[in-house]
């Protein structure tokens, strides 16, 4: 019971980690998107 519920909490923290990973590197990209299209601006 105890091992099954530690390897489920495992699953979960990884996904999380991953998911929270991706939304990162989107928001970075989307930051240097941005930050060229000011410089283009000005």
């Amino acid at each position: 019971m105890n091992k099954r519920y530690l390897s489920n909490m495992l699953i979960i923290i990884l996904f999380f980690c991953s998911t929270l990973d991706a939304q990162c590197r989107r928001g970075e990209t989307l930051r240097i998107s941005n930050g060229i299209e000011t410089k283009e601006v000005d």
